[in-house]
């Protein structure tokens, strides 16, 4: 959901950099999405968590790794953690790459845009943003890979309590299943 939000911001964003026939703001957005589109998510995943995570200022850092009661989800999940930034981040970066591509198809003014283009354009394209939207779900469970060992260590613990590791990777099938399945109606039925 997080990446859902932050991938439609930023290709909002990039939608309107194109817009404004700049040049420099056409290359930027273009550079953009060859970066993205071209480079395999888990390896940006990887960066960000591994690289660009360490970037950061030393108290953003301490922040977000400092304990906060009021970022713990039912469950005891914590939200406020560097994988599950790093994770949002990425797969909203990436998204967004493709729905800018997608999105600004042969746009080229504001007025073209608005009043014929747009509601072509969304109509059109409808079903690729929403199997867009249905991959970054998917693509979610990578997201995993820059805390596997904490994903392996629950898994461990599960198995130690009632030897039942199949079930537990079962279980996250189906749901990962059944939310692509729900996802995908919603947005279908939202469509134009």
């Amino acid at each position: 959901l997080a990446g859902s939000v932050l991938a439609t911001l930023i290709a909002l964003s990039l939608l309107s950099l194109r817009l404004t026939g700049n040049r420099l703001a056409k290359t930027l957005v273009g550079v953009w999405v060859s970066v993205f589109r071209n480079t395999p998510l888990l390896v940006q995943l990887m960066f960000w968590y591994f690289a660009a995570w360490n970037w950061l200022p030393r108290d953003v850092i301490s922040f977000i790794n400092a304990d906060h009661p009021w970022s713990i989800l039912p469950g005891d999940v914590w939200w406020l953690t560097p994988e599950f930034i790093c994770s949002a981040w990425g797969l909203g970066v990436f998204t967004s790459a493709f729905l800018v591509d997608e999105i600004a198809q042969g746009f080229s003014s504001w007025a073209i845009f608005r009043h014929i283009l747009l509601p072509q354009g969304l109509a059109n394209a409808w079903q690729p943003i929403v199997g867009q939207y249905l991959n970054l779900m998917k693509l979610s469970s990578l997201a995993s890979g820059i805390g596997f060992a904490e994903l392996t260590y629950q898994v461990r613990q599960i198995e130690s309590y009632n030897a039942h590791a199949l079930e537990a990777f079962a279980v996250g099938t189906a749901l990962y299943l059944f939310t692509g399945i729900v996802l995908g109606m919603l947005l279908t039925r939202l469509g134009p």
